[in-house]
């Protein structure tokens, strides 16, 4: 059959295979989301996390006892499976977080996560800062910390959860140890720890949440691990960080992984004869914005008349 130039059989779109015909997008980076087709307004499914909390590299000059909290995982919140897509128009922008800052996907806000909060001689320790889900806080003076807000501000279901706190254990005054929690991820709180008399402690990461919007199933947002010690003659102890790009506790602390919304770990290691750069302190991963449109990738194969081919790319559902 003769159809606009084109010998063989006029064929019909189908859907692909490939995620059931739906078309993915993940911004690592502020854009514009485009509907397929430019179809809208139309039904989004979508992960919004938010860029992780930073953490101190716990180390300055003339300080004896070092330490520093975890960085709380960016705040987490999905549609994706089996909530509620949005509407969105033919376009909205987008805007992917950076450390401790926010990702915003149209009326959805997913928060920076939170700080760790340092610990030095000179500063006594501090609490985590509040995110989206909680720094770990930091100790060596007198008294506790308590676990530090994740889930702020308020969303439901929760977008994060508390970053670990410390424990004064009863002990009336200074010693030569630190203690620092870990970092709340968005599928658990960082671990509290509890000043032992003996030896420093550091608190592990919270596990991220994992979600398979993408088609493959991947870990977002888990806390840094803790890291505490005595910077003159150690010994130095390091949380784990938590599934989902939370960096480990270490010497000089490690940052979260970028694109999956990970908390800074802690540092904590022998006081640096040359001080900065080394011992800067530690930044959060990056977040990702991910979107899911239903049925709107179709297969391309067989013999098409030019006018179908114009047509269905026109429409942006045309599959080379």
């Amino acid at each position: 059959m003769a159809n606009g130039g084109i010998i063989g059989p006029v064929v019909e779109p189908t859907l692909s295979s490939t995620n059931g015909g739906d078309k993915i997008t993940s911004f690592t980076a502020s854009g514009t989301f485009k509907v397929s087709g430019n179809n809208g307004p139309k039904a989004v499914d979508y992960l919004v996390v938010g860029g992780g909390g930073g953490a101190q590299a716990g180390n300055l000059a003339n300080d004896n006892v070092v330490g520093a909290g975890g960085g709380g995982g960016g705040g987490y919140r999905t549609s994706f499976p089996g909530g509620s897509a949005l509407t969105i128009p033919a376009t909205t922008p987008v805007t992917v977080g950076g450390a401790d800052s926010n990702s915003v996907f149209g009326p959805i806000t997913s928060a920076g996560g939170g700080y760790g909060g340092g610990c030095t001689t000179s500063s006594g320790g501090a609490a985590g800062e509040a995110g989206g889900s909680g720094g770990g806080a930091g100790k060596y003076l007198y008294g506790s910390k308590p676990e530090t807000a994740g889930n702020t501000p308020p969303t439901s279901p929760p977008q994060g959860n508390n970053g670990g706190g410390t424990d004064a254990n009863g002990e009336p005054g200074p010693g030569t140890n630190s203690f620092a929690a870990g970092g709340g991820g968005a599928g658990a709180v960082g671990t509290s720890v509890t000043w032992a008399p003996g030896n420093s402690v550091a608190g592990n990461g919270g596990a991220g949440t994992a979600n398979s919007i993408t088609g493959a199933s991947v870990t977002y947002s888990g806390g840094g691990g803790g890291a505490a010690g005595n910077s003159q003659t150690g010994p130095f102890f390091y949380g784990s960080g938590g599934s989902g790009g939370g960096a480990n506790g270490g010497p000089v602390g490690n940052p979260g992984t970028d694109g999956l919304g990970g908390g800074a770990g802690g540092g904590a290691g022998t006081t640096p004869p040359a001080g900065p750069p080394a011992y800067a302190n530690k930044v959060g991963g990056s977040g990702i914005v991910v979107t899911r449109e239903t049925d709107s990738v179709y297969v391309s194969s067989g013999v098409w008349s030019m006018d179908d081919v114009v047509f269905y790319r026109k429409a942006q559902t045309w599959a080379d």
